[in-house]
């Protein structure tokens, strides 16, 4: 029986892939597999590969023989199998023998897939969403699997509306509790700079974009985290990382209540210094703009020609002939 499968790839320039000619199913796939299972595998196995080879396929409409799409099937069938094997076993029963299995797990969890738009979606299918959103939240957990947690959280709701109203209806304080979590510690985020900057990742990819939400944790979430800047190192991981929340805040929340929060002229204090590096000075700047204090800005002008003494190359969108305004 011969049948014809069109699959327009969305990230290619027109192209498709074609298969065909059809056989009976071998192997590990199941010999009762219809004609329409194979095709929906099929799809499965073409959303899950690499976007740079289907492109490159795509673009000459490559026909493939049935051996090499059963070979590509096959493949995605036994790594699917291993990917919900993997999300029980780590997830849904927190089965692991030794730390460096639990971390290969999160990254194959973390790898699997991660162009798609939906993997969240694959997770809340078998309530492995919902065990993440409160075992991040757990009071006792270890600071560096609270990290991997929050890891894999970012990586589903980054840009990802459908499971960050998912993560919500799970945890209607979600954000509120993650800053708990953060508080106690706050003098010891240099410790554990990581974990913390982890958790305010989280805090940005759930409120980034959601309007409702920022006015509702103004005063309870972002104006405390506003407040973090002043205790922690400009080199730390999470001061750079509420930076990005800041910023972020301004774009859905104009007129932030943060904005009267922090200690704006220490945070400016801080540009053009030995421990603050060009980077960091730039974002506050551009953060806390306008400037009318034109003595910060040469400082970071300053701060710009002395590492162009060590290094040429750095610092090169930079004019060092000159101050200009625009730094």
């Amino acid at each position: 029986m011969v049948f014809l499968v069109t699959i327009l790839w969305e990230r290619a320039t027109g192209g498709a892939i074609v298969v065909t000619e059809s056989a009976p199913p071998s192997g590990p796939l199941p010999d009762t597999m219809t004609e329409k299972e194979l095709e929906g595998l099929l799809h499965f196995a073409i959303r899950n590969s690499d976007p740079s080879k289907l492109h490159e396929m795509a673009s000459h409409e490559k026909k493939i023989s049935p051996e090499e799409a059963r070979e590509v099937m096959e493949a995605m069938y036994s790594s699917e199998s291993l990917f919900f094997e993997t999300v029980n076993n780590l997830i849904i029963h927190r089965n692991w023998t030794s730390e460096e299995e639990m971390n290969a797990s999160f990254e194959f969890i973390e790898d699997y897939g991660d162009h798609l738009v939906d993997k969240g979606d694959l997770l809340n299918s078998v309530g492995a969403l919902e065990k993440l959103v409160n075992w991040v939240i757990e009071p006792n957990e270890t600071p560096s699997t609270r990290k991997r947690v929050a890891d894999l959280l970012v990586s589903l709701t980054q840009n990802r509306e459908p499971t960050k109203l998912l993560v919500l209806r799970y945890q209607p304080e979600f954000v509120v509790k993650i800053l708990v979590l953060i508080s106690p510690q706050d003098h010891n985020c240099e410790a554990n700079d990581e974990v913390c900057a982890s958790l305010i990742s989280l805090i940005t990819a759930i409120m980034g974009g959601n309007e409702i939400l920022m006015k509702q944790t103004e005063q309870s979430v972002i104006v405390p985290i506003a407040h973090l800047l002043s205790r922690l190192s400009p080199s730390s991981k999470t001061f750079a990382r509420i930076l990005t929340l800041l910023k972020v805040v301004p774009i859905t929340e104009p007129g932030s209540a943060w904005t009267h929060a922090i200690a704006r002229s220490e945070l400016l204090g801080l540009v053009g210094t030995r421990n603050t590096t060009l980077q960091i000075g730039e974002r506050i700047l551009q953060l806390l703009s306008p400037i009318d204090d034109q003595t910060v800005k040469q400082r970071l002008h300053a701060q710009c020609i002395e590492l162009r003494k060590h290094d040429p190359d750095s610092c090169s969108r930079f004019s060092i002939d000159r101050y200009k305004d625009e730094l």
